[in-house]
């Protein structure tokens, strides 16, 4: 039987068992992952797993989180990295590539609860999951896990694989009384399907692309 529980609820459950949900998502993927003991970590999982697979969006706290998003957005717009960035995705893949397009204010006017159920049904219940466990993880554990998947769908998102249209040369972006400058250089190099792509990457990180880095590269 699956409980029935509010956003609230569920935060005060999972920190009394000492656990901790972390949710990422960006244009190629989106990721949870869970943090717990191992004495704790099925009493966290079965109520993110409750809250997974009965997600229902009430109205009111969508539009808190709508709201939440389009101040920050807002607030980002006023600052010279975001816009900087993402000209340099729309002239580095084109604005029809989904890698060069960017939100605008009218999408999230457009945005409805709708919407969202739509996306949490086909992505994440209907779509075939990966699954990685990490630590001093028991059988047990892993069982309820298999048992778990058997809740979700078995096939992968099948997506338009669209080409890019770069913009060659310089672009220039002005942000009236901005106090800083921010610069972008680069072009399409390799994928992650290329063997090359983990020595780029460490590459990369000698130059100074680890965590706060103000160098560093950007693969898709």
């Amino acid at each position: 039987m699956v409980m029935q529980l509010s956003r609230r609820t569920i935060s005060e459950e999972i920190d009394f068992y000492g656990g901790f949900v972390q949710d990422e998502a960006d244009k190629d993927h989106a990721a949870i992952s869970i943090y717990g003991l191992r004495e704790n970590i099925s009493a966290i999982f079965r109520v993110f797993s409750d809250a997974f697979l009965s997600c229902e969006f009430p109205q009111k706290e969508f539009d808190e989180e709508l709201n939440i998003a389009l101040s920050r957005f807002k607030i980002d717009s006023e600052k010279v990295k975001f816009l900087c960035q993402r000209k340099f995705n729309a002239c580095l893949f084109g604005t029809d590539n989904p890698y060069g397009q960017a939100a605008e204010l009218s999408d999230f006017n457009a945005l409805t609860r709708e919407d969202l159920l739509a996306f949490y049904t086909s992505f994440y219940l209907n779509a075939k999951p990966v699954l990685f466990l990490v630590g001093d993880v028991d059988e047990k554990f892993i069982d309820e896990i298999r048992a778990w998947t058997s809740h979700l769908g078995k096939t992968k998102p099948v997506y338009e694989k669209k080409p890019a249209h770069s913009v060659t040369g310089r672009t220039y972006v002005e942000k009236k009384d901005a106090i800083q400058s921010a610069i972008r250089i680069g072009r399409i190099a390799v994928n992650k399907k290329h063997e090359d792509y983990f020595g780029l990457r460490l590459l990369d990180t000698i130059l100074g692309g680890y965590f706060g880095s103000r160098l560093r590269g950007q693969y898709s």
